[in-house]
C-alpha cells in the first residue's frame, strides 16, 4: 500500500480542486481487532488492568444535552457517572473473577470503562438524570447551570 497526498487523491480520482472530497470509512473492524489484540497481551502478560472507552453519541438540543454510552452486560450497580460543571464522566470497575485455575472469558463483560466528555457550556448538574436500558445508559442534563462544580448520579 502505498501513501499518497490528498492533492494526489484529488488528481487521481478527477475531483475539481474547489469541491470538497468526502473519504468515508468504517474503521470499527480496525478498532476491534486493534482492541483484541491489545487485550490479548495484557492478559498474556497477567494484567487485569483491561480499560475500553464505551462507544458515545452526544445529542445537543437548546435546552439540554443527552449523552448516550454503550454498556453492554454491565449492571446499574457497578456504573459511577459523575456530572461536573461542563462535564460527564462514566466509570466502572471489573467485578472479581471466579476462583479458579482457569477462567475463560469470552461474552462477560468484565473490563473497566471510562470515558470523560467534556462540554463548552455549563450544566445544571442538580437535574441531571440518568437511566439504563438495554445496555444502553442515557444521561440527560439541562444546560446553564451556573454555581455548579460536580456531584454524583444514581441510575434509575
Amino acid at each position: 500500500m502505498t501513501l499518497c497526498s490528498y492533492e494526489h487523491m484529488q488528481e487521481q480520482m478527477q475531483i475539481p480542486p474547489e469541491k470538497e472530497a468526502t473519504i468515508v470509512y468504517d474503521a470499527s473492524k480496525a478498532e476491534n481487532a486493534i482492541r483484541e489484540l491489545m487485550e490479548r497481551m495484557a492478559l498474556a502478560s497477567g494484567s487485569a488492568n483491561i480499560s475500553r472507552e464505551p462507544a458515545a453519541d452526544v445529542v445537543e438540543e437548546p435546552d439540554r444535552v443527552i449523552i448516550l454510552f454503550d454498556v453492554p452486560g454491565i449492571p446499574k450497580e457497578r456504573l459511577k457517572i459523575v456530572v461536573g460543571s461542563n462535564y460527564v464522566e462514566v466509570r466502572t470497575d471489573p467485578m472479581p473473577l471466579p476462583q479458579s485455575k482457569f477462567v475463560h472469558l469470552e461474552r462477560m463483560a468484565n473490563y473497566r470503562l471510562q470515558r470523560k466528555i467534556e462540554f463548552p457550556f455549563k450544566l445544571k448538574i442538580d437535574e441531571a438524570k440518568a437511566y439504563l436500558k438495554d445496555g444502553v445508559l442515557q444521561i440527560t442534563i439541562p444546560k446553564i447551570g451556573e454555581n455548579a462544580t460536580e456531584t454524583e448520579l444514581t441510575v434509575e
